[in-house]
């Protein structure tokens, strides 16, 4: 008979150096109404409304409550998520990591806001350790999957999206106001797209969340701890050591939940089309840029620039052409019939009668159109 019990959020989740991730926001100065003092305070990232569903997904769905097990599992969904980047544009984010986590079976039992709310949780988390717990002349000990799975996704976001200037301008490209203007647009378009995706109160590392999460009171030790500060031996990156996770999980892991795998997104492909950017008001291409991987080139975005002048340059065009409602205008070439009256021949105005007219003999034929054309002056000009 299957246990109800299901371990709490915080418990099966890594932390300390090793794990790449501090889930306690920056300690801020709170006012305590009953002692009337500031006491430093600081937000539980792991202990939020989210947080009981996220652990039974979590256990019931991996059948483990090895947090190394868990840390290999959520890696490959973010890891999974670097490869669709280029849909973020087009995508909001709860939408976008919702297809990411209902590619595998198991993960497509989070809820889409509970799934997106985790996500910018360890985001959160990850930002904390590396500006807070690392020190700046240290290298980076992470050695824990999830936590390099989510700088590959940011370092993928922000290749496909730079916001840096010079991660979109080429060497060789001519420096002019145009191509200057051009840049600056796409840096504004992607600062939007990474605002959505990294929004700064709630992935900043001196952000203090989405205001859900436990307040508790921060206590600073007096020696440093080893387990969160010091660097250890062990060389960056290191293989996880898969001994350490029971046999049957691991089994049960990939023949279950990792084998199960497929692309969510091709629903959206193929039942609304290709994603593109211009439906979300981008203009669409990508090209390579030298050092930033597979972004979109400023060059693209001439398109996009030129749109508000298109209405001006049709007008532009029409005015070379011939304009007969508009008085005055001159129409060259017009007598094509020889006469020299300035009026185009009648068979080309293809002017019918009505069926009556059809029954007329030929004799009659049609009337002069200059006979016509005179008769009409001097009746408007009798009295």
């Amino acid at each position: 008979m299957p246990t109800k019990f299901v371990p709490h959020l915080h418990t099966l989740v890594t932390k300390g150096s090793h794990g790449g991730l501090a889930w306690k926001t920056q300690p801020k100065d709170v006012l305590d109404e009953k002692m009337y003092i500031y006491e430093k305070k600081c937000r539980f990232l792991l202990h939020h409304p989210h947080s009981f569903h996220i652990a039974k997904v979590l256990y019931k769905g991996l059948r483990s409550k090895s947090p190394l097990l868990i840390d290999l599992a959520l890696s490959h969904i973010y890891e999974f998520a670097a490869e669709k980047v280029e849909l973020c544009s087009s995508l909001e984010p709860v939408d976008f990591f919702a297809y990411v986590k209902d590619s595998y079976d198991w993960s497509s039992r989070f809820t889409d806001k509970a799934f997106w709310a985790f996500t910018y949780k360890a985001l959160h988390a990850r930002q904390i350790f590396l500006n807070t717990v690392i020190d700046p002349d240290q290298e980076d000990p992470t050695v824990r999957p999830l936590a390099r799975a989510l700088d590959l996704f940011r370092d993928a976001f922000l290749k496909m999206y730079p916001i840096d200037p010079t991660m979109i301008h080429e060497e060789g490209d001519k420096i002019c106001q145009e191509n200057i203007e051009l840049v600056e647009d796409m840096v504004y378009l992607n600062k939007e797209i990474y605002g959505k995706y990294f929004p700064y109160h709630l992935t900043h590392h001196d952000g203090q969340g989405d205001g859900t999460d436990k307040i508790t009171l921060f206590k600073e030790s007096k020696k440093k701890d080893s387990n969160e500060t010091a660097k250890p031996s062990m060389p960056e990156y290191q293989e996880v050591d898969m001994s350490k996770i029971p046999d049957e999980e691991l089994f049960f892991y990939d023949t279950e939940c990792k084998a199960k795998h497929h692309d969510a997104f091709q629903h959206v492909l193929s039942t609304k089309g290709k994603i593109g950017l211009k439906s979300r008001g981008l203009p669409k291409g990508t090209e390579s840029v030298k050092g930033a991987g597979s972004v979109r080139k400023y060059d693209t975005f001439k398109d996009y620039r030129d749109t508000g002048n298109a209405d001006d340059a049709d007008d532009a065009d029409d005015a070379d052409e011939p304009n007969p409602s508009n008085e005055g205008t001159n129409i060259v070439d017009s007598d094509d019939d020889g006469d020299g009256d300035g009026m185009p021949n009648i068979k080309k105005l293809k002017i019918e009668d009505d069926e009556a007219a059809a029954d007329k003999d030929e004799d009659e034929g049609v009337p002069d159109i200059k006979n016509l054309y005179l008769v009409d002056n001097e009746e408007a000009s009798a009295p």
